[in-house]
This record gives C-alpha cells, structure tokens and sequence, in this order.
C-alpha cells in the first residue's frame, strides 16, 4: 500500500543529509520545497555542488531564511502536510567556541509566528531532526550530556519547538497538530 503523496517544506537541504533526505522523499513520491538562505550559486564547494543538485531535483526557494518574512510568507502560500526542519545553525560547529545562544536565536527565529501560520495553513505536523551529539541521546546512562556546543544547540533547539508546539495547540485547540524529534545515528545513513 502507498501513502498518498505529501507537500513536505525541508530546511538544510543543501547539507549532506539534508540532501539525502531531500531525494529519498523525491523518489517516494513527495513534493519537495527546501528553501535556501541564499541564492544557488552564493554556496560555494561541496555545498554549492549539493545545492546544484538539489535545483535539478526539486523547486528550490533561493533567498529564504528560517525564520524571515519570506519564509514566514512561503508557509503561508501553500497546503503543506509537513514541515521538517533539518536546517540549524553550523558556522563554526566543531569549536568548543560555537555560539550556543547564537545558534539557538536562529534555529527557532519567529517560530511562534511559524507554528500558527502553518496551522493556519492546514499543516499537520512537524518533524526535527537531531543527532546523536545532543544531550540526552546516544548510547550510555543517565545523565547524558551534550557531546559539544554544538549538539547542546540542537537539543536546545528540539525542547523550544516542543514547548512552541504544546503552546501553539493550546491556543488553537488543535489536539492533532504534532512535532516529533528524529534522532540521526550513524547507520540510518545507509538505510537513505
């Protein structure tokens, strides 16, 4: 049995698994929108190679940051079934001096505005992704701690949308309106 087709708005699509995510979706059938923060041919690299691919895979909206009006308006001009928000702040992530608050300010940027007009919309649900570098994942006993800045970002990042959705559906009264977290390990690579 196949699952109908879904209109899914993907952020970090030009990143490694961004990428990988964004065509299996494709090639189950999904319509797939990745907004970019710059233009196509600004990314430079193995990125700016990814981001070419990904203009001849799917309809990528060039100029659209998380978080802005143009994304906040690109949420508000269709019928989406999901938002999967891939996309976080990486610039300098392998630093024991990665900006925490910074990124955190950007991974969430006008996210209450976000929830309600995708609600609004007729969005269903929303899916974050994380990895095994955040706190409280990984192999190993309580307490688990963030494995650097950046993953302690992520998982921060993950408990501001779960709070943002259990308010925006308080409001709304939309009892269905959901956000789940997926974990990335090293073997699902593999499986995408």
């Amino acid at each position: 049995m196949r699952l109908r087709s879904k209109n899914v708005l993907l952020t970090g699509a030009s990143s490694f698994t961004g990428f990988w995510f964004a065509r299996a979706l494709v090639a189950a059938g999904h319509r797939v929108i990745p907004p970019l923060r710059g233009r196509v041919d600004g990314y430079e690299g193995v990125r700016g190679e990814r981001a070419r691919r990904l203009a001849g895979l799917v309809t990528v909206i060039e100029g659209c940051p998380f978080g802005s009006e143009a994304f906040l308006s690109l949420v508000r001009g269709d019928a989406w079934d999901l938002f999967a928000h891939h996309g976080a702040a990486t610039a300098n992530y392998r630093s024991a001096d990665f900006d925490v608050v910074g990124a955190l300010a950007e991974n969430t940027s006008g996210l209450p505005a976000l929830l309600r007009s995708f609600q609004e919309a007729g969005g269903r649900g929303v899916l974050l992704t994380g990895s095994v570098f955040e706190q409280d994942e990984g192999v190993g006993n309580a307490p688990m701690a963030a494995f650097s800045p950046y993953g302690l970002s992520k998982g921060l990042t993950a408990q501001y949308f779960a709070t943002g959705a259990a308010r925006s559906m308080c409001r709304s009264g939309n009892s269905s309106f959901r956000i789940r977290s997926a974990r990335l390990r090293s073997h699902d690579s593999a499986i995408i």
